[in-house]
């Protein structure tokens, strides 16, 4: 007897994403890649990216992606995007620990840190790119 996987009763098992990475013959927004779309060498980081950690973490990500044949030429601007944000998150992080979780207004107050927000926001982008590249 095969154990099957169900939901909520559903006679039809549920379907695991793989994530919407480029992968030879398989769509990308309303294209689809070939193998002559796949990026072969890591390309150089765009000018927008022009700290050591975004260089270090465009490096590293597009490896990733050319390891595992889901890198293509359309793919780079979610990867610079990917890497701006993760930065963005690990900065604004890094001063969140430094200054709480609460902070104090201008009458003395305790209030939230406007940080925890920007912190969150990055989180769920990160996720969402990881997501449509095929890193999750």
């Amino acid at each position: 007897m095969t154990e099957r996987n169900y939901s909520r009763g559903n006679k039809t098992p549920l379907k695991i994403s793989t994530g919407r990475g480029a992968k030879p013959s398989q769509p990308v927004g309303n294209q689809w890649a070939t193998l002559d779309d796949l990026v072969q060498r890591a390309p150089k980081a765009p000018k927008s990216l022009p700290t050591k950690e975004q260089k270090a973490m465009w490096a590293s990500t597009c490896r990733v992606l050319m390891d595992r044949g889901l890198l293509a030429s359309t793919d780079l601007h979610t990867v610079e995007s990917y890497c701006w944000t993760v930065c963005n998150y690990l900065s604004a992080r890094a001063e969140l620990d430094k200054t709480g979780h609460l902070v104090e207004d201008s009458s003395g107050r305790l209030i939230e840190n406007p940080l925890r927000k920007i912190v969150a926001g990055d989180q769920v982008a990160i996720i969402k790119l990881a997501k449509e590249m095929g890193l999750t």
